[in-house]
């Protein structure tokens, strides 16, 4: 495991191989499902996992923040900023929005041109209120992806929790022509033609 690092926090030390799910023939050599992970990073994903089975704490399971091996030989993302990703997500679904904003952060810091990155970390300042600071992390998704439709219509769910529903609808509307289904559903239930 010389060249290997934690898929979570890109350590070098004390890495072990983990099955996110285990075969039902462990002759097999597929590895598809194997993470790596150092001790400390196992020891938090395992204490979450308890979590999650003794009291529902988290609703989604700690192991789907970890992408397998195979997933990240063809991203241009490195491991380290997907790993981050990953933890946002997992944090933001749980409705940890601070560490969900800090891990978005630190992803971002190492791998600054992805789009979804930006498009979460809106998502996470908007469900803490902090509408102009999710528009700016929408505003950075679409100028990386202008046709990441998801980024127009959380932007335009931002302008409409300010009260900004001139904007709002101009984005709704940009992601209803771009084949958002949501937002063509809004949309076609006010009446608003797109």
């Amino acid at each position: 495991m010389a060249d290997y690092k934690c898929q979570r926090c890109s350590s070098a030390m004390n890495l072990n191989g983990h099955h996110i799910s285990y075969p039902d023939n462990f002759e097999d050599d597929n590895v598809d499902n194997i993470v790596i992970l150092c001790k400390n990073c196992h020891e938090i994903i395992h204490e979450k996992n308890i979590q999650y089975k003794t009291n529902k704490k988290y609703k989604y399971h700690a192991n789907a923040q970890i992408k397998t091996n195979r997933k990240f030989d063809n991203s241009s993302t490195s491991k380290e900023a997907e790993a981050y990703f990953n933890s946002g997500f997992l944090h933001y679904k749980n409705g940890d929005h601070e560490q969900a904003i800090t891990d978005y952060t630190k992803g971002i810091e190492l791998d600054p041109n992805s789009a979804s990155a930006y498009n979460n970390l809106g998502s996470s300042y908007n469900n803490k209120g902090e509408y102009d600071r999710a528009i700016a992390d929408y505003n950075r998704a679409i100028e990386l992806n202008p046709h990441l439709t998801e980024a127009y219509n959380n932007r335009g769910n931002s302008y409409k929790n300010k009260g900004d529903y001139y904007n709002a609808i101009d984005d709704y509307s940009t992601a209803a022509r771009l084949g958002y289904i949501d937002a063509q559903s809004f949309l076609q239930s006010q009446g608003i033609k797109w």
